[in-house]
């Protein structure tokens, strides 16, 4: 009997956490939907509490959180185009911590269910957005550069570059921004890296830019710099 009261107390607090949980991830989206004066503050506050609770595997909490992010970024890139001030450090900010929250979205969506099949909800959606960021990508980078944060700007422009390699974002390929897009963010990722001194990141964005067709006597140059610098005498002569 003693048994049973208890298993049955565990299962009844097992609940009761998992809709505490819900209840946070539904505040938080809640927060930050408001039409007028939405609480990003707090809302990143209760689903960051939601994350590093039960909510760590629940895909809803990671598409809210960055969803979150999107409608802050959205918010302050509108007041861009009214042509009014906008926080663009933590606009950008949310732009990249959005990416990443929404890569985790996609991790769990795809997974197949117990009966080994996979119904995402969410992939649509993060497929939007991610269309829709592609200039704030860009204008990221050459935020970032022009404010001399030069890993900052590698990191962004390099997000622009690996969403099309996205297996889930291969059903709209043919929305994605053209080739000599990529080609001259791969160029300028290469500028920001060199910027950085990091001479590992330096040469993997090099020879990813070698061979697109943009400024590739630059590339061509400045992969020679990298390889006489480091004494590599056997892939200069190459």
């Amino acid at each position: 009997m003693r048994k049973t009261l208890l298993t049955a107390s565990l299962l009844l607090l097992s609940a009761t956490l998992s809709f505490g949980q819900k209840a946070l991830v539904d505040q938080a989206w809640s927060l930050a939907k408001k039409s007028e004066k939405p609480d990003f503050k707090t809302a990143r506050a209760t689903i960051k509490q939601a994350l590093e609770g039960e909510s760590a595997e629940d895909v809803k909490a990671w598409y809210v959180a960055g969803d979150i992010e999107q409608r802050y970024y959205e918010k302050e890139n509108g007041q861009i185009q009214f042509g009014l001030k906008a926080n663009e450090a933590e606009m950008y900010q949310a732009l990249e911590d959005g990416y990443n929250y929404f890569r985790q979205t996609i991790a769990l969506d795809t997974m197949p269910d117990a009966k080994g099949k996979v119904k995402p909800k969410y992939v649509k959606n993060v497929q939007k957005a991610f269309l829709a960021n592609s200039d704030g990508y860009i204008q990221g980078g050459v935020y970032y550069f022009n404010n001399q944060n030069y890993k900052k700007a590698y990191d962004i422009w390099n997000i622009f570059i690996e969403i099309r390699e996205l297996p889930f974002m291969a059903s709209v390929a043919k929305n994605m921004p053209a080739d000599s897009i990529y080609a001259m963010l791969e160029y300028n990722a290469a500028l920001a890296a060199l910027n950085t001194g990091d001479k590992e990141l330096t040469m993997k964005a090099l020879l990813r830019a070698k061979g697109n067709g943009y400024e590739q006597n630059n590339v061509y140059k400045f992969i020679a710099g990298e390889y006489e610098q480091a004494r590599d005498t056997a892939n200069l002569v190459a």
